[in-house]
């Protein structure tokens, strides 16, 4: 009969010591961005190369865009969760008078500010 008190206390130990183990990670969260491309996403590469998304807990894919018109008909389709792109565009495909006929009513803008990507520059013809 002693060695039922040892056994319960090795059985106790045993099952502390599982419960203290700790769990596997969550898998990261994967977040398909859409961009043009250009210097001006510098920010997402660094956050990438750093690690930043990842000790966040996510996986930021990035698609560089050929056009506006592949940009938003894709996001729209949800094939893309976060575009950065012009507000032209998105009031275009909101309004439902983007290049395609597709209508965008759940976009939305969250932050902008661009000194120079649409400018207005004149020709001297």
């Amino acid at each position: 009969m002693k060695e039922f008190p040892g056994k319960l206390m090795y059985g106790l130990i045993a099952l502390l010591i599982a419960s203290c183990a700790s769990a596997q990670p969550a898998p990261p969260k994967t977040v398909n961005l859409i961009v043009f491309p250009g210097g001006f996403n510098w920010p997402i590469w660094v956050a990438q190369e750093k690690g930043l998304f990842a000790k966040n807990g996510f996986e930021v894919r990035v698609t560089p865009t050929v056009s506006s018109v592949f940009q938003l008909t894709n996001l729209i389709d949800g094939k893309f969760d976060i575009a950065m792109t012009a507000i032209d565009n998105l009031i275009a495909y909101r309004e439902g008078q983007g290049e395609e006929p597709v209508l965008g009513r759940d976009l939305q803008a969250v932050m902008g500010g661009d000194a120079g990507s649409c400018a207005l520059s004149p020709s001297p013809r």
